[in-house]
């Protein structure tokens, strides 16, 4: 992301800040935000039930910027970070789907059987690996059943031994939400970081129906 600034011409970048842009610049911010819990109320974009409610934060960052001459120069820059109420139900909605989708994944893996230990242990790991991001914790486990088979027909004096068979299979238990991801799941949904290099004085906060923005301080908000 490029950063361009021309106080003289009253020219600043207001733009949503990447969570890969420098040095995971938002990813900081956010985590100050919810430390600090300082959230100040914003408002709504339209005021009804069907719009979310909006709090924000305010931070100031000095970060290194390279000119077309590759000079470094410092640059000062305002980050707000916003949270709302409207990704909660996504969240639970999330978490609903995980849970089917684990119920039936569990149901194919527990119907396969396995003729060796190896196998089943990897298709465990396999399984939980492939599921290690989810916000539900599981847990596998490895088990085995040996039968025994008897010899047709009738028993003589020396009877054959009976042979043994042993299958392997891979149990799975749904333990439940992991509280840890889901908030961070929920922080993540919820909040969003805006960086802009205007000063404080020329900007103030607004809600406009397309988000968030900066307007000029002269200017009144409807």
């Amino acid at each position: 992301m490029l950063l361009f600034i021309q106080p003289e011409k009253q020219l600043f970048l207001l733009s949503r800040c990447p969570d890969n842009f420098y040095k995971k610049l938002a990813e900081k911010v956010k985590k100050q935000a919810y430390v600090q819990n300082a959230w100040l109320p914003i408002g709504k974009v339209k005021d009804d039930a069907l719009h979310a409610c909006y709090e924000g934060q305010e931070f100031q960052e000095t970060i290194q910027i390279v000119d077309a001459e590759k000079n470094t120069h410092a640059l000062t820059v305002r980050l707000f970070v916003y949270r709302s109420n409207e990704n909660t139900l996504r969240i639970e909605k999330r978490l609903k789907k995980e849970e089917e989708r684990l119920q039936a994944d569990k149901a194919v893996l527990e119907k396969k059987v396995f003729a060796c230990a190896e196998d089943a242990e990897s298709a465990a790991r396999e399984f939980a690996g492939a599921k290690h991001r989810n916000l539900i914790d599981i847990e596998t486990t490895v088990c085995s059943k040996t039968t025994e088979t008897l010899g047709r027909g009738r028993i003589g004096k020396n009877p054959r031994p009976a042979k043994t068979k042993t299958l392997w299979y891979v149990h799975v238990r749904i333990i439940g939400p992991n509280e840890k991801r889901v908030r961070q799941a929920q922080d993540n949904a919820e909040s969003f970081v805006l960086i802009t290099t205007a000063p404080k004085s020329n900007s103030s906060q607004k809600v406009t129906r397309k988000g968030h923005k900066l307007v000029p301080a002269k200017q009144s908000a409807p």
